[in-house]
């Protein structure tokens, strides 16, 4: 494992869904029309549909997936550091896309986009609330997402592995916009949460010192 460029990487792995909440911002005028135009598009276009909802349940597994994958070779090759780091990014995850994202959604009560159906209904949040249906604010798929995604892209310290990383992580933000589950603040705001985790993964993360790197590699 070897530690080369670990903030451009994290850099790498935040900037493709950051280009489509400014593609999105730009081309629509308010998250109204957003909203109303993706409710229209699924209308239409059922297997798109189908494949957003695939996207949205699927790719967060992946991520823990490889985090997984990361954690058996840290223990199968005796690598204390590889494994630690699993554990630190875990407990990370643990405490904020688990804990605090969920009191903070139940605290504000955000209505989701899809249950205002011809959007005449009533948009007011409903802070404290707890119904599912006022949880939209911030993303919890997009914390999850970023937290994965970006924490891994830090450790690994690669750039292109963090692009890859990054367009797994803009696929599940857009997904989520695509549904209707969420408005583009909602997955911003998440994608902000989740980069505490990134951070964390960058700050109490120990790195591998050049001449254990050469150890370990022998």
């Amino acid at each position: 494992m070897s530690d080369r460029s670990p903030l451009t990487a994290w850099l790498l792995a935040n900037l493709p869904l950051l280009a489509v909440l400014a593609v999105l911002a730009a081309s629509f005028g308010d998250e109204k029309s957003l909203a109303w135009f993706f409710r229209q598009h699924r209308n239409v276009h059922p297997a798109i549909k189908e494949a957003m909802f695939l996207v949205s349940d699927w790719a967060i597994p992946a991520l823990y997936a490889a985090w997984a994958l990361l954690l058996a070779y840290g223990l199968r090759h005796g690598d204390a550091l590889a494994w630690r780091r699993v554990i630190v990014f875990a407990l990370l995850q643990v405490l904020v896309a688990f804990l605090a994202v969920r009191l903070l959604k139940m605290g504000l009560g955000r209505p989701r986009p899809w249950i205002h159906g011809d959007f005449g209904g009533d948009m007011a949040y409903q802070p404290f609330s707890a119904a599912a249906n006022y949880h939209s604010l911030p993303s919890g798929h997009t914390t999850e997402s970023t937290g994965a995604s970006a924490g891994l892209a830090a450790v690994l310290g690669r750039p292109l592995a963090g692009l890859a990383l990054g367009g797994m992580n803009a696929l599940t933000g857009f997904s989520r916009i695509y549904l209707g589950e969420h408005h583009p603040t909602d997955v911003f705001f998440g994608l902000l949460c989740g980069n505490l985790v990134a951070f964390g993964c960058l700050l109490f993360i120990p790195r591998r010192s050049n001449a254990a790197r050469r150890s370990h590699a022998a």
